[in-house]
């Protein structure tokens, strides 16, 4: 149907029920056409091919899709998470693995430095690079000891 909700409206249980008219099994899953019912009356239907498959809805009527539509959103107030504009968030953030890592330049104990062998994007558990500081001279160190720069109000093309 589209709507999503954080709870379910009071009553929906009692009020909303679908009813299997063609049903088998895909995998682990219940598919066909089922018939929905909105305090009795039946109101539309939906078709699901496959587990995998997106539910294909139908409608008796736009009254009644209307009706069940406002049914469910005058029940349910979408509370969205807010930033807070006053939280801290640092100067800068880590990676956990060197596979993760899309930036070459970064801070290493305070200091500037550069990744100066390239990253083995294929291991996903590689956690040691090898960055090299102002003065030239090269480290192993942990990525988690890498610290990159936020990207704000950077083009991704100069990232």
């Amino acid at each position: 149907m589209g709507i999503s909700w954080q709870e379910e409206p009071v009553g929906y249980e009692t009020r909303v029920k679908a009813y299997p008219v063609i049903k088998w099994i895909c995998t682990d899953t219940h598919v066909g056409l089922e018939a929905i019912y909105f305090d009795g009356e039946l109101v539309g239907c939906y078709y699901q091919q496959a587990r995998k498959c997106d539910k294909e809805w139908e409608w008796v009527s736009q009254e009644a899709v209307t009706k069940l539509y406002q049914y469910i959103v005058s029940h349910n107030e979408t509370k969205y998470p807010l930033l807070d504009p006053e939280q801290d968030i640092g100067e800068f953030y880590t990676v956990s693995y060197a596979s993760q890592l899309l930036d070459d330049e970064g801070i290493y104990n305070g200091n500037h430095v550069t990744v100066v062998k390239p990253v083995n994007r294929r291991s996903i558990t590689e956690s040691m690079i090898t960055v090299s500081d102002d003065a030239g001279k090269e480290h192993r160190i942990n990525i988690k000891d890498f610290h990159i720069s936020f990207h704000f109000g950077k083009d991704e093309a100069d990232a």
